[in-house]
């Protein structure tokens, strides 16, 4: 939909109204060839485009099993912008694809939404959350999760906490003496941190965990070509435990440059497709052992409410109960 606004036309990306040449949201995907995962991608993409406008986005696959064949040329050339096929985790995968890319993404697209293929916003209000990242000002945006099991970032198993079982057995105490014993306040404090808070719009965080989240065109070339060693070739993990303090620094955005959306969640399938290896701890511990002055706690740091207005949070940063 396109109306006037002085001499230029009004936009609507994903519900919010914008003067000028709108930039686009880009979709980035890391896909196999499974049934539910084209099924949940393709239902995500259709929503998107039914919410925002058939020009709201493009549709990036990175397809680190299976192949483009196997989705359907139909929809393919209809849907996806553009797409690659190689072995490799989604932000190493992300990372080639911007190095490679024909047009500067910072030139089309003002958020790249880092999706995983469990990830399922077909029931979540996109205006909102789009507008809501737009007003928290913040380049590293998550939405929060909502799932019927109790919400457990990767994060703890860097504390000895396993999530799943796990192929490969991991000593508990040689973690934890590698990455320093956490606190039970820092596991209590990442369990819930990616879970609605109902005092709040939108909290600013100093992590934003890997699963979705919506990076701003500001930081694009910071992570994905400056960070030497930001993210490991075999395993991703530690990205998301320096990122928000590195985009403060650079940014100068003390303390605003990561957020998480409690008005705007989105559904987490958990699949527990991932394997968990040596190699993710041994990349955790690269980035920290190179970034150490950028490396968090995961906490949450402010709090604004519906009214505008900053709620004060607890020190352990748990919700009301």
């Amino acid at each position: 939909m396109a109306t006037a606004c002085g001499h230029l036309h009004v936009i609507i990306v994903l519900g919010i109204l914008q003067c000028g040449s709108a930039l686009k949201v880009l979709l980035f995907w890391a896909v196999d060839g499974d049934e539910r995962t084209k099924r949940t991608v393709k239902k995500n993409v259709a929503y998107a485009r039914s919410t925002g406008g058939p020009h709201c986005c493009d549709v990036f696959l990175a397809h680190y099993a299976g192949k483009r064949a196997d989705w359907g040329s139909e929809w393919y050339d209809s849907e996806v912008a553009d797409s690659l096929e190689e072995p490799g985790f989604k932000f190493h995968l992300m990372q080639k694809a911007y190095a490679n890319a024909t047009k500067r993404w910072e030139d089309a697209y003002e958020f790249v939404w880092a999706l995983d293929s469990d990830i399922d916003f077909t029931e979540s209000q996109l205006f909102t959350l789009f507008e809501d990242a737009r007003q928290s000002q913040a380049s590293i945006i998550g939405p929060t999760f909502l799932q019927k099991k109790d919400f457990m970032t990767y994060s703890l198993l860097s504390t000895g906490v396993m999530r799943h079982q796990s192929s490969v057995q991991m000593n508990h105490q040689a973690t934890l003496s590698v990455l320093d014993a956490a606190t039970s306040e820092e596991q209590s404090a990442i369990h819930i941190l990616g879970r609605p808070d109902p005092r709040c719009t939108y909290r600013y965080t100093n992590f934003v965990e890997l699963t979705a989240p919506m990076l701003h065109r500001s930081v694009y070339s910071m992570l994905l070509k400056d960070c030497v060693g930001c993210i490991g070739q075999h395993a991703e993990w530690g990205l998301d435990r320096i990122w928000c303090r590195l985009a403060e620094t650079k940014l100068e955005k003390p303390n605003k440059a990561c957020a998480m959306l409690d008005k705007a969640s989105v559904t987490h399938l958990d699949w527990k497709k991932a394997t968990v290896t040596r190699q993710f701890h041994e990349a955790e511990v690269a980035v920290r052992n190179r970034y150490h002055q950028f490396w968090s706690s995961p906490r949450s740091l402010n709090c604004v409410s519906p009214a505008g207005s900053d709620v004060v949070l607890e020190k352990d940063n748990h919700l009301p109960r």
